[in-house]
């Protein structure tokens, strides 16, 4: 089996060092989705941070195979108000590992 990496950036870069094998890349396709979706709701604290989250996922030759991004924009009505703050510097400081799901 193909195995992919899923490569995490939201200011701060977050290199997949390991990757994991699936059957194909409908299947990684699905696989970002979900971690991306759990990055979401772990991390949903420090998404208002700045920076947009961008997810490449690379095949074992490391070269981009597509991406996903998000991002967050606060309305004109909202600018007079403060900032969101969080203790944490970079979205995913200490998560990236924890967040990877069961591919079997």
């Amino acid at each position: 089996m193909p195995r992919y990496f899923f490569d995490v950036q939201d200011g701060k870069s977050f290199p997949d060092y390991d990757g994991c094998e699936l059957p194909d890349l409908d299947a990684a396709r699905i696989e970002a989705v979900r971690l991306l979706g759990g990055m979401l709701r772990d991390e949903a604290e420090t998404f208002w941070d700045g920076d947009d989250w961008r997810m490449s996922v690379c095949g074992v030759d490391r070269m981009e195979l597509f991406s996903i991004r998000f991002m967050a924009s606060m309305a004109p009505a909202t600018h007079d108000m403060a900032p969101p703050t969080s203790p944490m510097p970079g979205a995913f400081a200490g998560t990236f590992g924890t967040s990877r799901m069961s591919t079997s």
